[in-house]
């Protein structure tokens, strides 16, 4: 059949569908599941992402999520899995290009796991020159939202949110 005048082949599962060898599968098994954790990771961001993201974020997102997973090379194809991934890949990521973060704070974020679980820092900064303010603001609000995800079963809950207000005057 056709689709928009482009030939489309179709069958149905099992009756003369396409045979995939054991390389196939793996890899198909990996590409659904970056695209399960990638989805993940939008549904947690959701209430965020509401207030306005790029078109291209979810294609940014998946493929940052990929090179996350595939960069452990202890584990083989089909085995790893997001708490595996290098997270190196995923740091600075720009949930919104048309409105980067790092234009409006460039103080360093530090995230490093640790045995009790993961340390957040923000060393010091001046918001004089650390911080972009809107130009009609009088403020800014830093929020840190700590989430736990369980892979398995595709849940998250929101634990803790901190939130920083920092006055356009202030210097620290």
């Amino acid at each position: 059949r056709t689709y928009k005048g482009v030939p489309v082949v179709q069958s149905r599962p099992g009756k003369g569908g396409t045979n995939m060898n054991e390389a196939s599968m793996i890899t198909n098994r990996e590409f659904c599941l970056v695209s399960n954790r990638s989805k993940l990771i939008r549904m947690i961001m959701q209430p965020w992402l509401a207030l306005g993201h790029d078109p291209k974020l979810v294609t940014r997102l998946s493929t940052a999520v990929r090179k996350a997973i595939r960069a452990n090379a202890s584990l083989l194809p089909g085995e790893r899995d997001l708490a595996d991934a290098h997270f190196e890949h995923l740091a600075g990521f720009e949930y919104n290009m048309n409105s980067p973060f790092s234009e409006y704070f460039n103080a360093p974020i530090l995230v490093n796991k640790i045995p009790e679980g993961i340390r957040l820092q923000i060393p010091e900064f001046n918001p004089r020159t650390t911080l972009i303010f809107p130009p009609a603001g009088v403020a800014c609000e830093l929020r840190v939202l700590l989430t736990a995800i369980d892979l398995a079963k595709q849940r998250y809950c929101h634990c803790e949110e901190k939130t920083i207000l920092i006055p356009e005057g202030s210097t620290h």
